[in-house]
Parts: structure tokens; C-alpha cells; sequence
């Protein structure tokens, strides 16, 4: 599938999660924000050649680009994906507040926009 098609992919995830999140599901809205997360994640690592199964090469991706392109901070890069993570987190056991929720959703966002900037 070609990098444009799976960036929609994860525009639409990120809407479902929006959504989701709007109906009181939170859920299908953290679940949905995690998988734009690992979408975005796997195309920036398809266009680096980079591997892209595990936490670990998440976090070495992660590294490597704000390395290899000095734009990002790493504790800026490494935090919104932990935040991610904590989504993911939540999308098992639903254990997050409503101030957590609504206070990271942006702050993802952000990340996976600027991860889909550096996909080829």
C-alpha cells in the first residue's frame, strides 16, 4: 500500500478516536489512538528502512530520527510516545480519568502528525 494511502489510514484513525472519544467511549478512543500511533510508527520506519515490531525498535526509531534529523527534542519525541502508550494502556483496562484523557490527546496528535512529516 503507498505511503499516501496509509497517511488516510491514519487521519482516519485519529477521526475515529476523536470521535469515540466525544461519545464517552473511551475505550475504542484510546484503542484508536494507539493504532494511528503504530500506523504512523510503521510508515516512517518502512521509508527509514528501519525495523518496526517491538516496544524496543518503537523507542529506536524514535532515537534514530531525532538523531538523524536533529528536529526533534529527545525528551519531546520519547514523551508523546509514552503517552501513547499509555492509550494503549488504557485501551485494555480503561483505568484513565477524564483529565488524563482529554489532557494527551492532543499531545499524540502532534506526535503522529510530525512522525507522518519524515515518511517518504
Amino acid at each position: 500500500m503507498a505511503t499516501k494511502d496509509r497517511t488516510q489510514i491514519v487521519q482516519v484513525l485519529l477521526e475515529a478516536s476523536d470521535r469515540a472519544f466525544d461519545a464517552g467511549d473511551h475505550t475504542l478512543g484510546s484503542l484508536k489512538l494507539w493504532e494511528a500511533t503504530e500506523c504512523a510508527l510503521s510508515i516512517v520506519s518502512e521509508s527509514w528502512g528501519w525495523p518496526c515490531r517491538t516496544e524496543d525498535d518503537h523507542f529506536d526509531l524514535l532515537h534514530r530520527l531525532q538523531a538523524d534529523t536533529g528536529k526533534f527534542e529527545d525528551p519531546d519525541i520519547v514523551s508523546g510516545y509514552l503517552v501513547a502508550a499509555y492509550y494503549r494502556q488504557n485501551a485494555g483496562y480503561n483505568f484513565m480519568e477524564d483529565y488524563v484523557l482529554k489532557g494527551g490527546i492532543e499531545v499524540v496528535h502532534r506526535l503522529v502528525n510530525e512522525l507522518l512529516s519524515f515518511a517518504g
